[in-house]
This record gives C-alpha cells, structure tokens and sequence, in this order.
C-alpha cells in the first residue's frame, strides 16, 4: 500500500485531485491568516501548516461532501477548542472554493458566520480612539 508521507495510507494525490488540494490548502491558510488577525494570534497558533495541509486534503478525497467537524478533530493537531472555534470558518472556506469550482451548489447553512467587531479601546479625553496599537497594548501603557 503507498503512502503518501503523511502516515494516512491514502495514496498519493495526483491530476485534479492534487490541483483541488492545492486551491483547498489556500483558501484555508487565507482563512487561517484572517482567523489570527481578528483574534490577535499568528497563523500556527491557530492551526498548524501540516494540520491544514492535512484538512486540505481530505477535504480533496472527500469531494464535494465537505470533512465533518468531528473528522476534522482526528486530525493531528486538531482539537475540540480549534474545531469549536474555528471549524466553522474553516468549513466555509472549503465550500466556497468547492462552489467556485462547480462541486457543489451554494448551500446557505454554510454561509460564513458573522465575524466579530474588532474590539476598539475607549476614547481619549480628546475623543480621540487609538488604532495602532491593539487595545491590551494600549491599556498596559
């Protein structure tokens, strides 16, 4: 049986399975990107590069049936908090490469969750609202 490195069993991607990967891979690590952004994390603190690759490519094989959240968190790496948190964002973020690529329709229960407002510090007393900095730098001065 070959493997393809991961230790998965699967074989080796190759054609249009490996290019969906790909686009895949990408639109989660944007995702990834854009999670850690709005939570003040970096990227690998919220899903690690060979978790994501990992996720890309089942959700590759799997096509265009999207990983479930319970099989995302067999995932090495993966765990109930990054899938209760995350898992969502990441399930939309595959969906829509998988619509763009004429998969599967657009489903409206995979619409992307509101994201939060981005938490703003109060006010000087000029009414002045510091945006540089993120707000726990700005309360520690």
């Amino acid at each position: 049986e070959s493997q393809d490195g991961d230790g998965d069993g699967n074989a080796p991607m190759s054609g249009d399975l490996l290019i969906l990967a790909e686009e895949l891979e990408t639109a989660l690590e944007t995702e990834r990107r854009k999670q850690a952004s709005i939570n003040g994390k970096h990227s690998y603190h919220i899903l690690s590069t060979k978790a994501l690759k990992v996720l890309a490519e089942m959700a590759a094989r799997s096509a265009p049936r999207l990983p479930t959240l319970d099989e995302m968190k067999k995932i090495s790496g993966v765990g109930h908090r990054v899938v209760a948190k995350y898992g969502e964002f990441f399930r939309q973020a595959m969906h829509k490469v998988m619509v763009e690529k004429r998969l599967c329709e657009p489903d409206p229960g995979l619409m992307p969750p509101p994201s939060p407002e981005p938490t703003r510090s109060p006010p000087n007393e000029n009414g002045w609202v510091d945006v540089s900095r993120p707000v726990h730098q700005q309360q520690n001065q």
